[in-house]
């Protein structure tokens, strides 16, 4: 896991405990644990206003699941998606989304798990990297 400041949105190399302070004097944040795979791209999501809930890049060992995804604070509206993702509510439309969570919070890229791992492994490099141009190229956000 990498660290993000929960303020500013830097990226840190030091080591992870709780109530790790932002080494920015003039910022009040602490560090967030966040996926390296998708670090980068979170942090740069973050800046741009897009705010983000929480996330993962993976796992290739999981043998049920395999589809990173990232999950948004409820008020942002995306104005596209990443190159093969989908919101959770057309990924799994049986789903009774009228409970809790609507389904449209969440990006998510369905991976099929009886892929070999080195498949995997080169799918979600992949995607980390599509997922990070795709944050590059979103304009600022604006309510």
């Amino acid at each position: 896991m990498g660290l993000m400041c929960d303020t500013c949105f830097k990226i840190d190399k030091r080591k992870y405990h709780p109530w790790l302070e932002c080494k920015d004097k003039s910022c009040d944040g602490y560090m967030v644990e966040v996926d390296e795979m998708f670090l980068p791209s979170i942090s740069l999501l973050n800046k741009k206003g897009y705010k983000t809930a929480f996330c993962c890049s993976a796992h290739v060992w999981k043998k049920d699941i395999c589809d990173p995804y990232i999950s948004f604070e409820d008020f942002i509206k995306l104005p596209n998606l990443p190159k093969d993702f989908d919101y959770d509510y057309n990924i799994w439309p049986y789903v009774d989304w009228s409970k809790g969570n609507d389904g449209s919070k969440c990006i998510r890229k369905v991976i099929d798990v009886k892929i070999e791992s080195d498949k995997k492994h080169e799918i979600l490099l992949l995607t980390a990297l599509d997922l990070l141009n795709w944050a590059r190229e979103l304009p600022e956000y604006k309510i």
